[in-house]
């Protein structure tokens, strides 16, 4: 079964700056453990430098337990990187950094966004800023979900391929 972390990379009413700061969200947390080999994430401005990743703890204060540097990401839509390998626990929550840009954010519907200036992807850091009842357009998976829907999407092709099974599923 997939693991899956992250409220949906969806364009969504406004945005958050990811420019040299580094975002958590505390909406829908992994639902199980072991590695992301996907990550999407849908901008509204384009940034180089971005990382994703896997956080844990409580209140403000969070240890990064992997990331992925995706380097440069365009806005405008989803965009979604493959072949990764980042480590996630159960109840995990997704991160982003950029050294530009902005997600794309709601200011209704989750659980929570929290901020910190700079790129907070190791250690054990204080995220001060919450943003309370926010979202942003995060997602990362195991595996993609062939002939399911994933975040709405039914999967049956992968970079131009029809494909019937990826990770053995």
């Amino acid at each position: 079964m997939a693991i899956n972390i992250g409220a949906g990379a969806i364009d969504r009413s406004t945005s958050s700056s990811i420019s040299d700061r580094t975002v958590i969200d505390l909406t829908s947390p992994s639902d199980g453990t072991g590695t992301l080999a996907f990550f999407s994430l849908w901008l509204n401005s384009s940034s180089t430098s971005v990382k994703m990743g896997t956080f844990y703890g409580s209140g403000d204060t969070w240890t990064a337990r992997d990331s992925e540097l995706l380097g440069s990401v365009t806005s405008g839509s989803k965009q979604t990187f493959s072949g990764l390998n980042c480590a996630v626990s159960l109840n995990d929550i997704i991160g982003v950094y950029g050294s530009s840009g902005g997600v794309e954010r709601d200011s209704s519907g989750g659980s929570g966004v929290r901020l910190a200036l700079g790129d907070k992807f190791s250690g054990t850091n204080t995220f001060s800023t919450l943003l309370s009842g926010d979202k942003i357009s995060l997602e990362g998976t195991s595996e993609l979900p062939v002939g399911k829907k994933w975040n709405g999407i039914t999967i049956s092709k992968w970079n131009g391929v029809t494909v019937s099974k990826i990770n053995g599923v």
